[in-house]
């Protein structure tokens, strides 16, 4: 008999209004296969309060066709899918993806909504269902919504489901052709990079969705307008997939997964054209060169954990409005995701608590920075550490540069190293980057508007992103600590 972590309530409800109902409480998280959950859990990563497991609702589970529509529940497992005689109709490599996902016993447990509620930047189910154009259909309280996939995955580990929102079903619309095929990591089965390509009946077009390249599900737009342009394979001769669209990490460079990208693509349209996928012969020198050189971003040390990154983010204000909004403790406590206080304990010197929820991961850390070697308004030297508990720390240090372009825009340059020990380390790169990324965009988007209120109130949030599209990936995951 298993014994219950202290404070932690468990529920089983069987039906889809309970389930609802339960995940309305203070720290309540759903679980449906709890593949990811479970695993989060024992490493003591996950403070949620209330675990509502969605295994007995049966009406969740139902795979069923409507009209010439398949829609799958959100509870059926990939076991349950992959010997579907429904979904073998449809669409036979539904199926196939289905069986390639880890072992059996994941595929007995683990369920296509649990997979998509998660996001993982390595997941199969994410890429099928963005090339599908699958549509999404949730369930919060009474109000129910369909949900485009297009708008569905906001990045890692990042969707568009509110708190307490559940996955009910997918739905797929009728498909010309589906095609897909990871390269996998042997120990995981998760994908360094997949490919899911799809044309649909009615309009003909062609959808190329990627998984593995560690910033969550994208679409390759480029290769899908040649793709419904022409159907064949020397319609992707002159694309390369850009490098900088990847991250590096211990088992796979930037450049190697882009040059998968283009391998797997090529092989997805000749398994169903039955045409020769091989590369075309490359003469330009450039591409011999880089053939053997590593991807140039940031590289990962997963045995120490370690982590260098430098870059540059261009903001809307004057060198002076930057300076000091940057270093403002109330401005900085507004802008930052999940603060719960931050503080400035020492002329210089800063205490931070912020609370995070990424993924099956929900933690709260405590952060301490100091600054020294301040050139105002140009430059200054930051070091901080942080401690999440139980689950690592981490500390580092970093450069930050400003530079006036105009009385209206100045462009900060930073560099920074840091060291991340614990569980956090040993969890993996993906998820250091997912932090860093959910954080810093989220950062910036609110820490530019705070700039722009300052002026006459006009600047667009669509300009803000636009400006912010590149923000400082880890500049403040590194500012605070690991999550």
């Amino acid at each position: 008999m298993s014994v219950l972590p202290a404070g932690l309530r468990y529920e089983r409800p069987s039906d889809l209004a309970a389930a609802l109902l339960f995940l309305k409480c203070d720290g309540a998280i759903a679980m449906a296969g709890g593949q990811s959950l479970l695993a989060a859990m024992k490493l003591g990563m996950n403070e949620s309060r209330c675990l509502v497991d969605l295994q007995a609702i049966e009406s969740l589970r139902e795979i069923r066709m409507q009209g010439d529509r398949l829609q799958v529940g959100a509870m059926a497992s990939h076991a349950a899918i992959a010997s579907s005689a429904l979904v073998k109709t449809f669409a036979p490599s539904l199926c196939a993806l289905a069986h390639g996902i880890a072992d059996q016993q994941v595929r007995n447990m683990g369920t296509i909504g649990g997979s998509l509620a998660n996001n993982d930047p390595a997941a199969c189910w994410p890429a099928a269902v963005l090339a599908c154009g699958a549509m999404i259909h949730t369930q919060l309280g009474a109000q129910q919504r369909s949900i485009p996939a297009a708008d569905f995955f906001r990045g890692l580990y990042t969707t568009a489901l509110q708190p307490g929102e559940l996955i009910t079903a997918v739905e797929f619309s009728p498909l010309e052709h589906f095609e897909y095929i990871k390269f996998e990591q042997p120990a995981s089965r998760f994908a360094l990079v997949g490919v899911a390509l799809a044309q649909h009946v009615l309009s003909k077009q062609v959808s190329l969705a990627i998984t593995g390249l560690g910033s969550g599900v994208v679409v390759w737009k480029e290769a899908s307008q040649a793709l419904s342009s022409r159907w064949a394979v020397a319609s992707l001769d002159d694309l390369r997939f850009p490098e900088n669209d990847a991250l590096a990490d211990l088992h796979a460079s930037a450049l190697y997964r882009a040059h998968l990208v283009s391998v797997l693509t090529r092989r997805c349209v000749a398994q169903i054209s039955k045409e020769n996928p091989a590369l075309p012969v490359i003469k330009h020198a450039k591409y011999a060169i880089k053939s053997v050189v590593y991807g140039s971003l940031p590289t990962l040390n997963e045995e120490q954990g370690g982590l260098q990154m430098q870059g540059e983010q261009v903001l809307p204000g004057s060198l002076d409005e930057v300076w000091r909004k940057l270093l403002d403790p109330v401005i900085l406590s507004q802008c930052i995701l999940g603060c719960v206080s931050f503080e400035q304990s020492m002329p210089n010197q800063y205490v931070a608590t912020v609370k995070v929820g990424l993924g099956p991961v929900s933690a709260r850390f405590k952060a301490q920075l100091a600054l020294s070697d301040l050139q105002p308004p140009q430059s200054c030297r930051m070091q901080f550490s942080g401690s999440a508990g139980a689950l690592g720390s981490g500390e580092g240090a970093a450069r930050v540069r400003l530079t006036s372009l105009s009385d209206e825009k100045t462009l900060l340059q930073w560099q920074a190293q840091t060291h991340v020990t614990g569980k956090l380390a040993q969890f993996g790169s993906r998820l250091i980057y997912a932090s860093a990324n959910k954080l810093s965009e989220d950062f910036f988007t609110k820490f530019a508007l705070q700039l722009a209120q300052e002026k006459d109130g006009q600047t667009s949030k669509l300009e803000l992103q636009r400006w912010l599209w590149h923000a400082l990936k880890s500049f403040f995951q590194r500012l605070f600590g690991a999550p």
